[in-house]
């Protein structure tokens, strides 16, 4: 007898493939369930890269998304032997798709059904009602793989992280104030020194502040990461700063001060925050965007800072982190 498991592809296969991964070594074969929906969105080849398999290496059955009979019918047609164990995992798909592929597998002698809530790491046996924990963890390359997605990033730090962070230090002792060097940072011959110190100190204080904080894999995170989609740079912008922890994706754009005070600042802050959003629209169901900077947001009077926090909640950004979160012992993050 050989164990199989079945998933049902959507635009969100994460569930699928953390079950799958907790799973290794107690499976013998993968079949997937898709439609010619998500099969024209190639998700079942975005399943395999992630996975490290052959493109076409796992079966497939193609349904229906909203056909009840046909979908069983394609199910039937493709013979599954009663003789296999069949693990379905029914988190992905339509509502169609989920009651069709549990009434024909419900059939065989030996099948079981597993249900992975979102954002829990953890799988629900539907049988029995008993909840698993999924100790895997997924890389930033994981994860992006999911959605057809590869990244470059630098993987070289412009200083060391200890010469960073003191200059961090050096300027919350002078309560944030412009520093000498950031004013000057055009100014400089080195051409590495005035990169760093018209902004990518603070790129790089933040990456290596949440590293250490999260305790993070090398693989968990990139500074300066530029996403593809096919040869293509997604939407032309840089993302400061990306991570993956428990199994979920955060988004950090990293921007030191952002000029001047008033309705200027609220718009300089609310064009960074259309940005992030516009970023997060191809990364998948669940991810978490943020803003840090050192600008001092408190000169913004009651009604800016109201009609900021509005924006943030319906672009679905989950905070600005400024200077007073900056002085906690732990980014709130």
């Amino acid at each position: 007898m050989k164990t199989k498991i079945v998933s049902l592809l959507s635009d969100h296969t994460l569930p699928n493939y953390l079950f799958i991964k907790e799973m290794a070594g107690k499976y013998d074969s993968l079949i997937f369930i898709t439609t010619e929906k998500m099969a024209n969105k190639q998700m079942g080849q975005y399943m395999e890269n992630a996975l490290g398999l052959a493109p076409g290496s796992v079966t497939r059955v193609l349904i229906s998304n909203d056909d009840y009979s046909a979908t069983l019918k394609a199910l039937k047609d493709k013979n599954f032997s009663n003789d296999d164990k069949y693990i379905v995992n029914i988190t992905g798909g339509t509502k169609i798709m989920s009651l069709a592929t549990f009434e024909f597998f419900k059939g065989f002698n030996n099948t079981s059904f597993v249900y992975v809530p979102i954002t829990t790491n953890t799988y629900v046996e539907t049988d029995t009602g008993e909840t698993h924990p999924i100790n895997y963890r997924v890389s930033l390359y994981e994860y992006l793989a999911l959605y057809g997605l590869r990244y470059e990033s630098s993987t070289t730090l412009l200083m060391p992280a200890a010469d960073t962070e003191n200059f961090f230090e050096e300027i919350k002792r002078k309560r944030f104030r412009p520093h000498k060097k950031i004013k000057e940072a055009h100014t400089f011959k080195d051409s590495r020194l005035a990169k760093y110190y018209s902004g990518e100190w603070f790129e790089e204080y933040c990456y290596n502040r949440i590293k250490k904080e999260k305790h993070l894999r090398d693989e968990d995170i990139a500074l300066s990461m530029k996403i593809y989609r096919k040869d293509s740079v997604m939407h032309d912008n840089e993302i400061d700063v990306a991570f993956t922890l428990d199994n979920q994706l955060y988004i950090i754009e990293c921007k030191y001060s952002m000029w001047g005070y008033g309705k200027e600042t609220q718009k300089t802050i609310q064009d960074y925050l259309y940005k992030l959003a516009a970023i997060c629209k191809d990364l998948g169901l669940i991810v978490n965007p943020y803003l840090l900077t050192l600008h001092p947001m408190h000169f913004l009077d009651e009604k800016a800072l109201e009609h900021l926090e509005k924006r943030t909640k319906i672009l679905g950004i989950r905070d600005i982190i400024a200077q007073d979160k900056f002085m906690q012992a732990l980014l709130p993050l």
